[in-house]
């Protein structure tokens, strides 16, 4: 039997309770399910934060007066991914459970009983974009007037619960961007940080994670950001507080600013404070400031390799560039990588072809604008 309310389908089919048990998986078999081609379960509540959509199925499964009822995701492209299941006790409380059996598909389950005690199951399928959802629930009685009164009780109930699911995938995949941004952070070569009002450090990347444990310029201070002298660490606290009086609309200025962070014996770092978005409505997560720390004595030879391969640069040509690029004349590159001079600037003649330059103003600078800003422990492969 299928009833259509709301461009959702329900159709109740008639499976064996042996085969419920069977597909029924148990927690001890989560490993099992990671490595096939269905997703183990998951309650949705303790994962995305959703708590609604645990509650409107409960109330689902009560309204129906399921056995067990059970939801799966089914993407357009991918395996599926069950989200929630429950059963019922023999008092009718309804528990939630690992059993993975609305993994199965409406067209799965046998259309004649196997034995005596069948049981009806009611398949129901939320089309939403990218996929449908699945609602697979466990009758208590298999008459053809509890099928229909079950089937009716679902389809009246779609138009409610299909909101819940909707906000569901909307909220997954504002978690996937979240993850894909963070994993671009993660990698960048330059460092990063996310500071409070008060100038703690709520997040710092890879990069900046170096910076701060070896103490270069800038440190840990308990769990604000300081600079190495206290004259640097006033002048980017009061920088810091600057966008916190711009947020409140005490300052009209929107000016970022850019300190120098001096370091002993070396170059200062260029540190560069822009204002983080403040959030939507009530959710403020405490990050006030974004900052970047670049260091002006950076090896250059990391970034500008794998652009040396993009234009089918020789080892020996790659390594004459990095030398140019990093600001030696031809001769002083030639004795640094112990070449002739006359053999170096035939290497450079080589190179101005391959790369379509005629100056060594004009290849390091193209060679700059080429380069490739993954962290130092990324890999890189050019592909041909």
């Amino acid at each position: 039997m299928i009833l259509d309310k709301g461009k959702a389908s329900v159709e109740v089919k008639r499976f064996s309770h042996l085969q419920l048990q069977a597909a029924a998986i148990p927690v001890d078999a989560a490993p099992f399910l990671a490595s096939s081609a269905i997703s183990p379960c998951i309650n949705v509540s303790e994962h995305v934060g959703y708590c609604g959509l645990t509650d409107i199925i409960d109330h689902l499964a009560q309204e129906c007066e399921t056995d067990a009822m059970s939801v799966a995701w089914h993407p357009a492209q991918g395996c599926p991914q069950s989200l929630y299941s429950t059963v019922s006790d023999s008092a009718g409380a309804s528990t939630s459970c690992t059993a993975n059996f609305a993994e199965m598909r409406a067209a799965d389950f046998p259309q004649e009983p196997q034995r005596t005690d069948d049981e009806a199951v009611v398949s129901t399928t939320i089309p939403l974009d990218g996929g449908v959802v699945r609602i697979a629930g466990v009758l208590r009685s298999v008459t053809r007037k509890a099928r229909a009164r079950y089937g009716s009780c679902l389809a009246t109930m779609l138009p409610i619960v299909k909101p819940f699911f909707v906000q569901w995938l909307a909220t997954q995949r504002a978690l996937s961007r979240a993850q894909s941004l963070q994993q671009i952070v993660q990698i960048s070569d330059v460092a990063i940080l996310m500071l409070g009002a008060d100038a703690e450090i709520i997040y710092a990347n890879p990069a900046a994670e170096q910076i701060l444990d070896s103490r270069d310029g800038l440190r840990r201070s308990g769990q604000r950001i300081a600079c190495e002298t206290f004259a640097d660490t006033l002048r980017l606290h009061a920088a810091i507080e600057q966008f916190r009086e711009r947020g409140s609309g005490k300052s009209e200025k929107a000016v970022d600013p850019v300190l120098a962070v001096a370091r002993g014996g070396r170059r200062p770092l260029t540190f560069a404070l822009a204002r983080a978005c403040s959030g939507y409505g009530h959710m403020y997560d405490g990050v006030e400031v974004i900052a970047f720390a670049f260091d002006p004595e950076e090896n250059l030879t990391r970034i500008v390799e794998p652009a040396c391969r993009l234009y089918h640069l020789s080892h020996s040509e790659t390594r004459l560039t990095c030398a140019l690029v990093e600001g030696a004349a031809l001769a002083d590159a030639a004795r640094q990588l112990g070449l002739q001079e006359q053999t170096a600037r035939s290497y450079l003649k080589n190179i101005f072809a391959k790369t379509e330059t005629n100056r060594q103003t004009e290849l390091v600078q193209l060679m700059l604008k080429s380069a490739v800003r993954v962290a130092s422990g990324g890999r890189t492969k050019v592909v041909t």
